[in-house]
């Protein structure tokens, strides 16, 4: 009997099965192949890391256990860096420890336990849920096996001192902190279709790189102290860890309120310069000094000129030079709080040198005044109101 998919052939009609899909249709060639060679490498370092630990004691696979899993439970509560798609959960503490103790291969499973679980907390995607911990297993395994032939070979030399344990282990950090970092940005760069730029990612999320750092001079002195993973000084951490994740979960949330309230601001400011642009009267906007810093087409068109022409003189400028100075008078004491904003009938300059008659309704706008103007007939020439 053969099989189609996971269903027994049968002699009736074929069957389309559908295949199990990674959801990667929005991804290009470069970041397909890029997310499916980082996680097969480092899918490899995990089976790998798996087997380096086979050969510890229940005793220290206990602790590698508890160590893993306290990295998940961290991952259960990820913070999200606002406007990026990466998340912080603050477990780089007990992941250092359990390399110092047991070795990269512990650290590694750590690693990749709490990018599984804070990934299955903050996206739906596949590529995501299965990207996150292999490459965090993948920067992990090869950063410590780094650190640990750098450490093994100083202790074989007998110059492994305290102070040099702690040198490498913050050169680790460093290091570990770039490989994870660019690995993520990389895939979200080049499904982006964009170019990337190693320094600018790095600089983005330097900030990551001090929490890595903090998290490691920790690890180390709690180290150097008892040479245990649990201990009094790593318990009494706990709460100071929380604090920091606390502290960057509300500082990112006022981050994101911020982004929030620029961009519906931005969205306002985009609607009004729409409306100001495409009104069929005319309108401009008047600065406290007096001149025109924006006017639409209507307006343009009403003098015969461009909105370039318009701007960036003197609204009085524009008026017939009969009215030039008693329109300035009305507008000065207008802009400078004498007199409050009312409707004026000028005589205007056209381009063609016609006089025309423009009325003026003026309203505050922030220290200037915005003006919305149309045509009006020449007063002499209008019939004498009706007697009553």
């Amino acid at each position: 009997m053969t099989m189609i998919g996971n269903r027994p052939a049968t002699l009736g009609p074929p069957t389309t099965v559908q295949a199990p899909v990674l959801g990667m249709d929005d991804y290009p060639p470069p970041a397909k192949a890029y997310w499916w060679t980082t996680t097969l490498v480092g899918a490899a370092a995990l089976v790998l890391a798996l087997l380096d630990l086979s050969h510890l004691d229940h005793s220290a696979l206990l602790e590698v256990a508890c160590g893993a899993a306290i990295a998940a439970l961290s991952g259960l509560f990820p913070v999200r860096i606002p406007g990026t798609k990466t998340s912080l959960a603050g477990a780089e503490l007990f992941i250092f420890l359990l390399l110092l103790v047991h070795g990269p291969a512990a650290a590694t499973i750590a690693a990749a336990a709490e990018a599984a679980v804070g990934s299955l907390r903050t996206s739906k995607r596949w590529t995501s849920r299965i990207g996150s911990p292999t490459m965090a297993a993948m920067a992990m395994y090869g950063c410590g096996a780094a650190f640990s032939l750098a450490t093994t070979a100083a202790r074989n030399q007998g110059a492994l001192s305290n102070s040099w344990l702690l040198v490498a282990l913050f050169t680790f950090a460093i290091g570990y902190f770039a490989c994870s970092t660019l690995l993520m940005a990389s895939l979200i760069t080049l499904k982006n279709g964009k170019t990337v730029n190693v320094r600018k990612i790095l600089s983005a999320n330097s900030w990551i790189g001090l929490a890595y750092l903090a998290s490691a001079a920790i690890a180390g002195l709690v180290y150097i102290d008892d040479h245990r993973f649990v201990t009094p000084a790593l318990l009494a951490a706990v709460p100071i860890i929380a604090m920091f994740l606390a502290t960057i979960n509300a500082r990112f949330r006022q981050s994101e309120a911020a982004e929030r309230e620029l961009a519906q601001l931005q969205q306002s400011e985009t609607r009004l310069r729409s409306a100001f642009t495409h009104a069929a009267v005319g309108m401009l906007l008047l600065s406290p000094e007096g001149r025109i810093v924006q006017a639409n087409d209507a307006l343009a068109a009403l003098l015969g000129r461009t909105t370039a022409e318009c701007t960036g003189i003197a609204l009085w400028q524009l008026a017939h030079p009969d009215d030039a100075d008693s329109l300035q008078a009305a507008m000065r004491r207008m802009l400078d709080g004498v007199l409050s904003p009312r409707t004026t009938e000028n005589r205007f300059q056209h381009a063609t040198g016609h006089q025309l008659w423009l009325l003026l309704n003026p309203s505050p706008f922030g220290d200037g005044l915005s003006i919305m103007v149309t045509a009006s007939a020449d007063p002499s020439a209008r019939p004498p109101p009706a007697m009553a």
